[in-house]
């Protein structure tokens, strides 16, 4: 998976959501569609993260403001 992929697999239920929300009057974000969002988030990060060779704990530490900035750096702008 190249990175332009990664970033379009990222935006593309986000912005399925805010078109949905903001076009339909009786809109409501229920548990299932979070969880089902939040699983596909999972999911894409994992492909990337075994496709450029990170380890578990390079992702975890990508998700510390301040801390993991090469560590961000390598997993969404990475060439595989």
């Amino acid at each position: 998976m190249n990175r332009y992929f990664f970033w379009i697999l990222m935006v593309l239920p986000w912005t399925a959501l805010t078109i949905y929300i903001t076009t339909r009057e009786d809109a409501e974000i229920t548990t299932f569609i979070f969880l089902s969002l939040l699983i596909y988030i999972v999911t894409i990060i994992e492909l990337r993260r075994r496709k450029i060779g990170m380890t578990g704990v390079d992702v975890l530490k990508s998700l510390v403001p301040f801390v993991g900035l090469k560590q961000r750096q390598k997993l969404y702008f990475a060439k595989p």
